[in-house]
């Protein structure tokens, strides 16, 4: 998913945009190299590593279901927020 994210911010854009995929543990040290401290490092790493495995997945409909709007394709929403 997001790969897909990336290439399409590079399509919208007409930049590179790459994504790399990171173990958990090397997510935690680069966020530990940015500035965060241990405790948000680890605990943002671990949630990312969770979203990854797809154990926060809300499955079809789940996203319009908790937002009570219609789900957007992701080129769509990219569009959105790059204010396209």
């Amino acid at each position: 998913m997001l790969a897909d994210l990336a290439a399409e911010v590079g399509r919208q854009t007409g930049t590179e945009v790459t994504y790399a995929d990171l173990s958990t543990d090397d997510h935690r040290a680069a966020l530990l190299g940015a500035g965060l401290d241990e405790g948000t490092a680890g605990f943002v790493a671990a949630l990312d590593g969770n979203i990854a495995a797809g154990e926060l997945d809300a499955g079809q409909g789940g996203i319009s279901a908790l937002t009570g709007r219609p789900t957007r394709s992701l080129a769509e929403y990219v569009a959105e927020v790059l204010g396209r």
